[in-house]
């Protein structure tokens, strides 16, 4: 993914899982799964999965919406407003240029446009890319490549920030990918990459983030060697807790004049104190995993016991290797509900179980919530709090798990 190196050594195995974004109608359609394990590099210590689907059958109906809670619409606004505070020079005043690549709904580019920004998008999924153009952010439906260069050529902008938030996981070519970028940025352009950072996944048991639309687990020290050889350096890095722990990096060619803060340096130090290459680290990973599992399944097989209601909320992603990997079983749960419009009506992957609208819960007034989209918990815990006095307890099984009581009265 990162060289040209095919000496892989296996560090995770989390079984077999269904696709965690292909969401289908088709029950028959429903239940191919597919080995979920993590490699690690011998070369250059990049970790990713040891295999790679088919990117153009994983993604052009991709369900995922940046605009999907508030927590998400809240950061991206402010994320908006930080970079454009920080990078808009006198010189750009007038005529600041974004172009962000997996720019999905264009919820990052509307609040960027909202400050008065030129603003261009590119992503391959259909109906994102349509949701974005209606709003009138510019948006290319199409995979990055070198290829858009030729067939778009409003890409070649001198453009002042080129953003990729959580995309570049995505693909198998995350090398090719960055010598692309290289030809659209000047001396004074800003490539900003965010990414679920490994050392929260590897850290916080995040195992749940795995899953095969992730094909690379970026952490520091990989990613700026690759970039040093294109004649990039990363200047600055950010850490924040969006996914359970995420790292957004700061990225500027060699010969434009910038500082490189210190957190850069004493990041690629303490990673090389993790020693995430090695299976040892790896295996301590997987204990840690197999005592939530004991402590999942024994909430859940005792409150089935007493005969309660548990409904699982969100069917992100992150469910599918949450599900799968923990071997939860789906008669734990009575029905799964998400508030996603794009989501209901199809099925929980893997299982012949249609997703429902979160108002069924009205009608059916469970005690408990178990909550599969636990990087949201706090907008699902204020929605119960607002709508639903009927919940006693919401199960959140990461970044730790708890059970939090909503209601002591019942």
């Amino acid at each position: 993914m990162l060289c040209d190196s095919t000496s892989l050594k296996k560090i995770v195995d989390l079984g077999q899982t269904p696709l965690a974004n292909k969401l289908v109608k088709d029950k028959i359609s429903n239940s191919d799964l597919y080995p979920l394990e993590l490699f690690v590099c011998q070369k250059c210590g990049h970790i990713q999965l040891g295999i790679v689907l088919d990117t153009n059958y994983v993604f052009s109906d991709y369900p995922y919406r940046s605009n999907a809670g508030t927590t998400s619409m809240n950061r991206l606004n402010t994320l908006a407003l930080d970079l454009f505070e920080r990078f808009n020079t006198e010189s750009t005043r007038q005529n600041f240029k974004i172009f962000e690549i997996g720019s999905n709904d264009g919820t990052l580019l509307n609040s960027f446009k909202k400050l008065g920004c030129t603003v261009l998008g590119i992503d391959p999924a259909i109906e994102a890319a349509k949701e974005a153009q209606s709003q009138d952010i510019e948006t290319i439906n199409s995979f990055f490549s070198n290829e858009t260069l030729i067939s778009n050529p409003e890409v070649l902008n001198n453009w002042n920030l080129i953003i990729i938030n959580n995309v570049l996981a995505h693909t198998n070519s995350v090398q090719e990918i960055l010598a692309v970028i290289t030809k659209l940025m000047t001396n004074e352009t800003v490539l900003v990459i965010e990414f679920s950072y490994l050392v929260d996944v590897f850290e916080k048991n995040l195992f749940d983030t795995i899953y095969h639309e992730h094909i690379s687990y970026f952490y520091i020290n990989p990613l700026k060697r690759i970039l040093n050889k294109l004649g990039l350096k990363i200047f600055d890095i950010e850490r924040f807790d969006a996914h359970g722990g995420s790292a957004r990096v700061f990225i500027a060619k060699n010969d434009n004049v910038l500082k490189i803060a210190s957190i850069v340096s004493k990041t690629c130090a303490y990673e090389n104190e993790l020693n995430l290459t090695s299976i040892n680290s790896w295996i301590v990973f997987s204990k840690r995993l197999n005592s939530l599992n004991l402590k999942i399944d024994n909430v859940l097989r005792s409150l089935r016991k007493n005969n309660e209601k548990i409904v699982g909320y969100g069917v992100p992603a992150k469910f599918s290797t949450m599900f799968y990997g923990l071997g939860l079983n789906h008669e734990f749960f009575d029905y799964f509900v998400d508030d996603n419009p794009n989501k209901v009506g199809k099925l929980v992957p893997g299982l012949n179980e249609e997703i429902r609208p979160v108002a069924l819960l009205l009608d059916t007034r469970p005690k408990f919530i178990f909550i599969f989209c636990w990087n949201y918990a706090v907008d699902v815990e204020n929605f119960i709090r607002r709508e639903c006095d009927f919940v006693q307890s919401l199960i959140i099984p990461l970044p730790k798990f708890e059970i939090l009581q909503i209601n002591d009265s019942q």
